[in-house]
C-alpha cells in the first residue's frame, strides 16, 4: 500500500474528505504523504540516523536514499545477502514509523526514537526466529 500511495496518511485522508488536516502530525510544515512519513519527516531522518550502525553493517549509509526506503532500490552493486538484510531493516523501520505515527494521531502519545529503535530490533529478532523455523520445517520434509 505504501508504494501505491494508499496508506491512510493525512494528505490521503484529506483528499477524500476524511480528515480536516493534511499537515504532518509531528509539526512539520509539509503535507503528510507516504513519502514524507518514510523519508522527508525529521522524525524519520532521526530514526534513520539512529540506525546508521545497523544499516552500515550491510550497505554504506550513503547508499540509503529515498528510493531505498520507499522501494528497495539501492544505488551501486551489493551482495544479495546485504540487500536482503538492509531491506528487512528498512521494512521494520517503516512498520515502526507507521505504528508510532498512528499512536501519535490516535492516542496523542509520542514515541521516542530510542523506543522505536528497540521495536525495530524486536521485529528483526522475530523475523530471524521465523526464518529459522521455516528452515527447520524444510529440513523435515
Amino acid at each position: 500500500m505504501a508504494i501505491q500511495g494508499g496508506l491512510p496518511v493525512r494528505a490521503f485522508m484529506h483528499a477524500r474528505g476524511l480528515n480536516r488536516y493534511k499537515s504532518c502530525p509531528r509539526g512539520c510544515t509539509t503535507d503528510e504523504t507516504t513519502y514524507h512519513l518514510f523519508w522527508e519527516c525529521a522524525y524519520a531522518q532521526d530514526l534513520l540516523k539512529a540506525l546508521s550502525t545497523e544499516l552500515g553493517a550491510w550497505i554504506p549509509t550513503t547508499c540509503i536514499t529515498a528510493d531505498s526506503v520507499m522501494y528497495g532500490l539501492f544505488p551501486g552493486s551489493h551482495a544479495l545477502g546485504d540487500l536482503q538484510g538492509c531491506w528487512r531493516l528498512l521494512c521494520c523501520l517503516k512498520d515502526v514509523l507507521l505504528f508510532s505515527r498512528n499512536r501519535l494521531v490516535v492516542g496523542k502519545k509520542e514515541t521516542s526514537t530510542l523506543v522505536c529503535r528497540k521495536m525495530i530490533h524486536s521485529l528483526l529478532r522475530d523475523y530471524a526466529a521465523l526464518d529459522g523455523s521455516d528452515d527447520d520445517s524444510d529440513d523435515e520434509t
